[in-house]
């Protein structure tokens, strides 16, 4: 039961199903009813004159004494059955029931006739010539013990839930295509179009759907190309403060100036960066390198004065990968240093592999023992501009693009980024790269 009430409260094609059916169901009973009120109020007064008229039609024809021979004419060609009794006779075309001496005879208007009704079967008596008369119809097949018109009426009910069910899924089809598109369109394929085969209120959803992804898809590009336009313009005045700050004198303040330029020269550079990775047209320069050797140059490159807080092994120094170099060094340098930041103790960097189903993928992890990530946050760290702390405080974080860059960059190389995490024990951070093994 809690299947049946799950499988209709998650589908609307399953409750229109069970209305339709509930619908025809009840129009059934009603007319069924019906009819059996207007046959049983309308029997005495006019069906039943018209039976008893053609009994003794039948009884004529029999003819007295009774001809069995053309008794048995009468049974083959008819739904009938008969019994016939008098002196020195005693024949029946079907087998006389146990309880049909039981059966409650009503008595007809005419003399020697009378009634009896079994679950099964309709009996008539009709006694004439010292001769007694028994008229069996039965509502059930002898042979199989079914109502054909029953089976007639199911089989009809079956075929008509069957059609409605027909009818729902072909009505049904574009809210499968709108779902389809909604996904599409949740994954950023804006270019996808729904398809519209109909003009009814559905079509016309339809239509307004693909209009709204368009309009979406128009404003983030307006959005991708102010962003680009702000970056590239601030760029000229940037320069011309470096170049002015040249010309101070060394002291507090001119190093406190040079942090806040290279501050924002890193925000402008992560912003060309995620726009140009989150775009259609994004090109990777893409190159076999071997991973080992990538990590060491990255931890060279920009911790030389971390390189005691960093403990790098490799399970195969045959692992390489086709790669953007460039931005891969961008990815670990940014998640090795928010390790190096949340943690006073030793980052951990490891690259193994596993064996897909289709291919190899190996894994670069990066462990800290830090302050951990908040279980809430987790789902949303990698959201541009998504900051933990709501203060955006400076000595609590940057500006909240390093980790939406790292997944932008995972994404163009066909990769995952996993992240586990718990508070007061740190965070691992998974990288799951395709590569090729030698």
């Amino acid at each position: 039961m809690k299947i049946i009430k799950k499988l209709l409260s998650c589908s609307l094609f399953m409750q229109l199903l069970v209305i339709f059916f509930i619908t025809g169901l009840t129009i059934f009973i009603v007319l069924a009813g019906s009819f059996k009120y207007i046959v049983s109020h309308n029997l005495k007064d006019t069906i039943q004159p018209h039976v008893e008229y053609y009994v003794k039609s039948l009884i004529s024809d029999i003819g007295t004494p009774p001809n069995i021979e053309r008794a048995k004419e009468i049974v083959d060609s008819t739904p009938l059955g008969i019994q016939i009794y008098g002196p020195g006779l005693q024949w029946s075309s079907f087998k006389p029931l146990k309880h049909q001496r039981k059966l409650e005879y009503i008595s007809a208007e005419q003399p020697g006739v009378t009634y009896a009704k079994s679950d099964h079967d309709f009996y008539i008596n009709v006694e004439k010539n010292e001769y007694k008369y028994t008229f069996k119809y039965s509502l059930f097949d002898e042979d199989t013990g079914h109502n054909p018109a029953g089976i007639a009426v199911l089989l009809a009910i079956v075929l008509i839930v069957l059609l409605c069910y027909l009818l729902i899924k072909r009505l049904f089809k574009p809210i499968k295509w709108i779902e389809e598109g909604t996904i599409q369109f949740s994954q950023g394929n804006f270019d996808h179009k729904i398809r519209i085969k109909n003009c009814d209120e559905l079509g016309r959803l339809t239509h307004e759907i693909n209009h709204m992804a368009q309009e979406i898809k128009k404003m983030l590009e307006s959005k991708q190309q102010l962003l680009l336009a702000i970056s590239h313009e601030l760029r000229t005045p940037l320069t011309r403060t470096k170049l002015s700050l040249e010309f101070i004198e060394d002291g507090q303040i001119k190093s406190k100036i040079s942090e806040d330029i290279h501050e924002i020269e890193n925000l402008i550079n992560d912003l060309l960066e995620s726009e140009r990775l989150s775009s259609d047209y994004c090109s990777l320069n893409l190159t076999n390198e071997p991973l080992g050797d990538t990590i060491n140059q990255t931890i060279n490159k920009y911790f030389q004065s971390h390189i005691s807080r960093i403990g790098f092994t490799t399970k195969s120094d045959s692992i390489s990968a086709t790669i953007d170099k460039l931005r891969v060094q961008l990815l670990l340098k940014n998640l090795i240093n928010n390790a190096l930041n949340y943690s006073k103790d030793k980052v951990e960097i490891e690259i193994s592999t596993e064996n897909n189903i289709n291919n190899y993928q190996c894994i670069i992890t990066i462990s800290d023992s830090g302050i951990g990530i908040p279980p809430y946050a987790l789902e949303h760290i990698t959201e541009p501009f998504y900051r933990v702390d709501p203060s955006r405080h400076k000595d609590t974080g940057g500006h909240g693009l390093g980790l939406y860059l790292c997944e932008l960059i995972v994404k163009a190389h066909k990769g995952r980024l996993v992240f586990e995490s718990a508070e007061g024990k740190g965070t691992t951070v998974k990288i799951f790269l395709p590569v090729m093994l030698h």
